[in-house]
């Protein structure tokens, strides 16, 4: 089976973060919030990252956007078909590792009732 693009798995134009943000489950955690929508059609599940101008340098922005979508990358097998997710990052990401960008990541998913505990871990 072909792999999607990367690019057809982000949310980028307003309009849909608008719609996620506003539709959207909200689960709030210590260094990021996270919006969960259904889409209706079966299709891979999205992310939309958004990070604030004053959480850091463009390097330290760009890091921890990384590091979300490599979590996202690695669990969105585990994810609904046709759910978007934005995730809204409050504090810095950019000097934790991966695996404890996506144990958090993990720990939300499993707490929005998504996917059982025992596959979010």
């Amino acid at each position: 089976m072909k792999e999607e693009s990367q690019a057809s798995l982000r949310i980028r134009s307003a309009r849909e973060f608008q719609s996620i943000l506003t539709k959207g489950r909200r689960i709030r955690g210590e260094y990021f919030e996270l919006y969960i929508s259904p889409r209706g059609h079966a299709s891979r599940g999205r992310l939309g990252v958004s990070i604030r101008r004053r959480l850091g340098s463009a390097v330290a922005r760009n890091r921890s956007k990384r590091l979300l979508k490599e979590a996202f990358r690695l669990r969105r097998g585990q994810l609904p078909p046709g759910v978007d997710l934005v995730v809204i990052v409050h504090r810095d990401l950019s000097r934790m590792k991966l695996a404890e960008v996506e144990g958090l990541f993990s720990e939300m998913i499993a707490g929005s009732g998504l996917c059982p505990a025992s596959e979010a871990i």
